[in-house]
């Protein structure tokens, strides 16, 4: 008998270890050390298939049982399968794909086959772009390019930042933009459906040719061009609900206890000034129900395409509608494209042209820090105050947090923007080896920021600020002139590529601001012209250049 239980004893155990699970750990990364965000994990245990990917980072967990199989892909790189054992720690390095490495990428003034480049680069193709639903060109690469990091405000319109292989300075990191042979910045509203590709270059001999404006990098954007055939019509439409993330805070009831409980430790304590408990306000606000909503983006794309064999075309309009999750935000853009090219004989030529304008209402403040900092007892709305809105109170409320549907609501900010970007070339080719090009870029931008600041508090101990109309403009224009000369040539096992050339680029910007206060009133309602406002007026401005 007993031998029959210590048999017994030996298979439950068997049995254990067959099924034990393990809780795997481990970092991606690619083959040059750098890690790669947002790899697919799959975990494949019989007919259940599971996963997870890794983050910022390139660090992963899942927990498996022993003797899945854990499958890592990631686009441009070769799937890799690995079986877990007993151990919990699997490191994983991507190989690119080899099909990849025959590809033509622009680097620099020209373009090279990804074999014989030398430097580190990576490429967001447009099949990954058609993939993001996103209005932002730079927010749309995240998780994309192994060595860069994304972040982004989450505000309507906002830019996203880009840092290629961490911070390099104190001050400007951001790389340099180049947008169809085109200096660029932040990319210019540039329209996601119209990208043909995207390099990143993101080491130094890589980025050397365009000197120290490359120092954090280079983005260089290649748009769509037209193809020989009949025309092409694609219409593109999408239409994104969005959520912001909130903290799990108290209720008004809950957060009086702890008040209290707070005073009366203060009293026992002898906390100087501190005699009696606060006498609450009577509210239950949720401040993030308040300041937070469903955001819905609208986004639509049509795109004509079409040539023969001496031009070709690409034409596209774009209209997007981005109102935010948070309170009075909202994004309003158009744009649209016209690209041409063409060939007869050694001459080639073409232009690229792209206008885009939009509106944002901005937002103040930062919510999140409000939403802690200001107690859930306060009213939204509280008519003794000046402006109408609640805020902190010596002895009901001692907070000087900050109330953010009033800052929303009494500092009104409206942003537009106007972007014109082009460029036109003629290359001539001869004897198949030798290109002499000529490119002339323009780029202006024009931005006015109107605000309105009303009468009214939003934090305890304000003050009774004075209500003021703002008015701010910034303009600016790049001219680039680029003259190159390119000599290819192959003979046996040898490869000659040399480029010379000359550029001449100058930049010119304005800015000028002014602020009026007392605004006219009708009722209760602001007339928002200056000329109508009848309090003193400051002004200033500035300009600079550089070639």
């Amino acid at each position: 008998m007993r031998l029959i239980k210590a048999i017994l004893f030996c298979l439950c155990m068997c049995s254990f270890d067959l099924y034990a699970q393990v809780n795997v750990t481990g970092i991606v990364n690619d083959n040059t050390g750098e890690t790669l965000p947002g790899v697919s994990i799959l975990a494949k245990d019989g007919d259940r298939t599971y996963g997870t990917t890794t983050d910022m980072n390139g660090k992963y967990q899942i927990k498996v049982n022993q003797g899945t199989t854990l499958e890592f892909s990631f686009i441009g790189f070769a799937t890799q399968k690995v079986k877990v054992g007993t151990g919990n720690v699997i490191n994983i390095t991507l190989e690119p794909e080899n099909k990849l490495l025959d590809e033509v990428v622009v680097i620099g003034y020209g373009t090279v086959k990804k074999k014989d480049l030398l430097g580190s680069i990576s490429t967001v193709k447009e099949d990954a772009l058609a993939e993001r639903v996103s209005g932002n060109v730079v927010e749309s690469m995240r998780g994309l390019t192994s060595g860069v990091k994304i972040t982004s405000s989450g505000q309507p319109g906002s830019n996203a930042n880009i840092t290629i292989r961490g911070l390099g300075s104190l001050t400007n990191n951001n790389p340099l933009f180049i947008i169809d042979g085109a200096y660029g910045g932040s990319d210019l509203g540039v329209n996601v459906e119209d990208i043909e590709s995207i390099q990143v270059l993101k080491d130094a001999s890589s980025a050397a040719i365009y000197g120290s404006r490359a120092a954090n990098g280079v983005v260089i954007i290649t748009t769509k061009q037209g193809k020989e055939g009949e025309l092409k019509v694609k219409f593109d439409s999408q239409l994104t609900l969005s959520w912001l993330p909130r903290y799990d805070l108290m209720d008004a009831e809950t957060y009086k206890i702890y008040n209290d409980r707070a005073y009366d430790e203060a009293i026992l304590a002898g906390v100087s000034g501190i005699t009696k408990r606060q006498n609450h306000y009577d509210g239950n606000t949720d401040w993030q129900d308040e300041m937070l909503s469903t955001g819905v983006l609208q986004n639509y794309n049509v795109s004509l395409s079409g040539g023969s064999k001496t031009v070709k075309y690409y034409a596209s309009l774009n209209r997007m509608v981005d109102d935010g999750a948070l309170l009075n935000t909202k994004y309003d853009k158009y744009g649209f494209r016209i690209n041409t090219s063409g060939q007869k004989g050694i001459f080639s030529y073409g232009e690229n042209f792209y206008y885009t304008k939009s509106d944002r209402k901005n937002l103040n403040g930062n919510p999140w820090s409000d939403f802690i900092g200001i107690a859930p007892t306060i009213p939204v709305y509280d008519e003794s105050h000046p402006g109408g809105y609640g805020y902190g109170d010596v002895d009901r409320a001692n907070t000087y947090g900050l109330n953010p549907v009033a800052m929303q609501n009494l500092y009104v900010q409206n942003n537009e923007e106007e972007y014109l970007t082009g460029n036109i070339y003629g290359q001539i080719s001869l004897f198949g080896m030798f290109d002499a090009k000529l490119n002339v870029a323009y780029k202006s931008y024009m931005g006015i920021t109107n605000s309105l600041r009303k009468k009214g508090s939003w934090t305890m101990g304000q003050g009774d600020d004075a209500a003021h109309l703002g008015y701010d403009s910034a303009k600016n224009h790049d001219i680039l002139i680029e003259q190159t000369y390119n000599f290819k040539h192959k003979f046996g096992k040898h490869d000659v590529n040399a480029l010379f050339g000359i550029t001449y680029n100058k930049f010119h910007e304005e800015k000028r601001w002014i602020t009026k206060l007392d605004p006219l009133m009708v009722g209760d309602k602001y007339i928002t012209s200056l000329d109508a406002a009848t309090g003193n007026t400051t002004a200033g401005g500035n300009y600079g250049e550089s070639a």
